[in-house]
């Protein structure tokens, strides 16, 4: 299914360095996370004149891309880890789907700036079960898990993971 709308959030900020934008990196690509779990139309701010090495990295990561497009019929909702509601947290996860297959993306985000902490989601929490093989989009490593997500994340810092079920041995 398709949902036919895509929010605009207006203008993302995630081409230039941080002498332009007021941006790190890993702020940067808590940005375009959010940006791709929301389905939101990809409009620049940026200025295009003036794009560094990362920032056309963001733009241009293949699986970035395709988690867009997994998102365009999924768009994330807020899953509090501990909970699965929906509450504001200042740590929280994010869930796309699951489509009927299984696979879903989930985003584990640490907003706030007073340092690192560590963002776990079980799958309860985010409405899931079973045995998956979880891929972190922009870490580019795999896990299996059958109980959930965790990550350590800095301040303004965000994972996102795109899991299918793990294939069963025979």
């Amino acid at each position: 299914r398709t949902i036919g709308t895509h929010p605009n959030l207006a203008t993302m900020y995630v081409l230039n360095d941080g002498s332009l934008s007021g941006l790190s990196l890993d702020q940067r690509r808590s940005v375009f996370i959010h940006w791709i779990g929301a389905s939101a139309e990809l409009n620049l701010g940026d200025d295009l004149e003036q794009p560094d090495a990362e920032g056309l990295a963001l733009l241009n990561d293949g699986d970035a891309l395709a988690a867009a497009s997994f998102t365009a019929n999924y768009p994330m909702q807020p899953r509090n880890p501990g909970s699965g509601g929906n509450a504001w947290l200042a740590q929280n996860a994010w869930i796309a789907g699951p489509a009927p297959s299984g696979e879903f993306i989930a985003v584990l985000a640490n907003y706030d700036d007073a340092g690192t902490k560590t963002v776990s989601a079980s799958f309860g929490d985010l409405g899931v079960s079973g045995k998956y093989s979880c891929f972190d989009v922009f870490g580019k490593k795999s896990q299996t898990t059958s109980s959930g997500l965790s990550a350590s994340l800095n301040g303004g810092q965000s994972v996102m993971f795109r899991c299918t079920r793990a294939k069963r041995r025979v």
